[in-house]
């Protein structure tokens, strides 16, 4: 299990999404409830490029943190089986308890 952070900031025209500690893993909603499910939509897929290629996944940083941000939350990241990618599978936790995993559609 490896904890996130995730960051949102509110514009005008919705809430801009990003994961402090995961670099790349940016995304965009019309409201909180969709900027943190198209976060961890985008940290799943980000994670498993990751995970195909053999690389390590960013060590998270806790202590990571933006000024800017309307607020900061943990997402965590569980990964599945190191077997063939059949096995393999990613799932985040949102802090409202809702889950993204690899087997999404």
């Amino acid at each position: 299990m490896l904890v996130y952070k995730a960051m949102f900031k509110y514009l005008d025209e919705g809430v801009h999404a990003e994961t402090l500690d995961f670099p790349g893993a940016i995304s965009w909603g019309a409201d909180l409830a969709e900027a943190r499910l198209m976060l961890a939509s985008a940290l799943v897929d980000l994670a498993e490029v990751h995970l195909e290629r053999g690389e390590p996944l960013p060590l998270p940083d806790p202590g990571r943190t933006d000024p800017e941000a309307d607020l900061e939350e943990p997402v965590i990241l569980n990964r599945g089986g190191d077997g063939d990618k059949q096995r393999r599978r990613v799932c985040i936790q949102l802090s409202d308890d809702r889950k993204v995993d690899s087997s999404d559609p």
